[in-house]
């Protein structure tokens, strides 16, 4: 009967052992989430922004394009672009 009582009493202490070690580890976990979380909204603010970014780019480009012909009378080819506006065009970039 001591036996078994004193089996019982230390399965028990293992137990709360364990769970306050679960606890714990919940613990880390919930603060490592919360880090996870903040970085991975950094990243999608940041890609929201470099998307932005480009866009505008291309609709600066585009209008570029645009007044480019109107102004000479003639369009004008990818070197002469270069030159006027310093932007290597990306036909240009993987051919040269």
């Amino acid at each position: 009967m001591w036996r078994q009582l004193f089996d019982t009493l230390r399965g028990f202490l293992f137990l709360v052992h364990d769970v306050r070690e679960n606890r714990r580890d919940i613990e880390e976990l919930g603060k490592s989430l919360a880090e996870t979380r903040e970085v991975v909204r950094e990243l999608s603010h940041a890609i929201q922004r470099i998307s932005e970014r480009e866009q505008h780019e291309r609709e600066k480009l585009m209008l570029r394009m645009e007044k480019c012909p109107s102004q000479t009378g003639t369009p004008t080819s990818a070197h002469e672009r270069v030159q006027e506006d310093g932007v290597v065009p990306k036909a240009q970039r993987l051919i040269g």
